[in-house]
């Protein structure tokens, strides 16, 4: 066997292995889970302040009384906007600047802008292709028409993590991970070999930061309302950690950011669960001006209906004006669901 091709091959199975126990990590902690009685709850939204971050509104909600039986959900008013294929409805957001209807795919900040899991997400889609007719999650409801542009560069940080950073430029945190993954091998191993496996896991890494910035996002304020089942989270190579609870899944696809949620709490009795997220952008470019921070707010909830699940969120993005949020906030508490199946599609 040609030894350069067992060494790129060996190379490239660390880095393949590596990046899996990451992000299942990532995938698995959800430390703020706990179970407990249904009661109202309190959610904040923030934006950037000269003093840091600052709280512009606090909206109490109990994601439980949001759900109504078939004959309750019939006897709605037709003020509201109601899909009955989905069994979901709201009030009509009002003024001239809001789309209504369908929204597709929900674009957002998360995980998986960094560079090395947006690798690690491709080389998925490649292993284990899967049908995004069925499994990508689509939204219904309203979000304003103009979105904010949001540019990533190397500079650009999420929760303080460098989009840019090469992990690997750090010759203690190379050889930390050849030796993680090399295991009782390690100490066999010719220093050449280590020196050259570390070059190319900084390549690599320089390569995908080339490859994946920068990158341009739409974020748009509003309300987002999904009806999910299992079918929209198929395991992948997940299938030894991903769990068979519908909930469960809906908790780990709800996170975005770097650091914990500020809230994110799984009742499993009762079959709700509630988000409160915070995820801050520093030193992108936002809107054509560059070195701007701002955050992206994220509250919501989900609730079981049968073998499916609302999700219900408000994102609201900090570059947009303060005068939505009012708006924002009557549409989200206005969100009725019903509990029984949905109409034949």
């Amino acid at each position: 066997m040609n030894g350069r091709w067992y060494e790129s091959r060996t190379v490239q199975a660390s880095i393949i292995g590596g990046v899996a126990l990451v992000a299942a990590a990532a995938i698995t902690a959800l430390p703020s889970i706990i179970s407990r009685r249904s009661v109202s709850t309190t959610f904040e939204i923030k934006t950037i302040g000269n003093a840091g971050e600052e709280t512009l509104a606090r909206l109490a909600l109990d994601p439980t009384g949001q759900v109504v039986d078939s004959a309750a959900f019939a006897r709605l008013s037709q003020s509201l906007l109601i899909n009955d294929s989905l069994g979901i409805a709201f009030a009509r957001p009002e003024g001239q600047e809001w789309t209504v209807g369908p929204l597709g795919k929900l674009q957002d900040i998360d995980l998986f802008d960094l560079p090395f899991f947006a690798a690690f997400s491709d080389m998925e889609r490649r292993g284990w292709p899967r049908d995004t007719v069925k499994t990508q999650v689509r939204f219904f409801g309203t979000r304003r028409d103009y979105p904010v542009r949001v540019r990533l560069t190397t500079a650009t940080a999420i929760d303080s993590v460098v989009l840019g950073t090469n992990r690997f430029r750090d010759a203690t945190t190379t050889i930390a991970w050849i030796r993680a993954f090399s295991g009782d091998d390690y100490a066999s191993l010719p220093r050449d070999s280590v020196v050259a496996y570390g070059v190319q896991l900084f390549r690599w890494m320089d390569s995908l930061i080339t490859a994946k910035l920068p990158a341009d996002k739409q974020l748009y304020s509003g309300v987002f309302i999904a009806r999910v089942t299992r079918e929209n989270f198929p395991a992948g190579m997940w299938t030894w950690i991903m769990s068979d609870d519908l909930m469960e899944n809906v908790a780990a696809y709800v996170r975005s950011g770097l650091r914990a949620p500020s809230m994110l709490i799984v009742d499993r009795d009762h079959g709700y669960l509630i988000v409160n997220e915070t995820v801050r952008l520093t030193n992108a470019e936002v809107n054509g001006q560059e070195h701007k921070d701002l955050i992206l707010n994220r509250i919501g909830y989900a609730v079981k209906a049968g073998d499916a699940a609302y999700m219900v969120e408000l994102q609201y993005v900090s570059a947009d004006a303060t005068s939505i949020l009012p708006e924002l906030q009557r549409v989200f508490r206005s969100v009725h669901l019903r509990s029984g199946p949905t109409a034949a599609r």
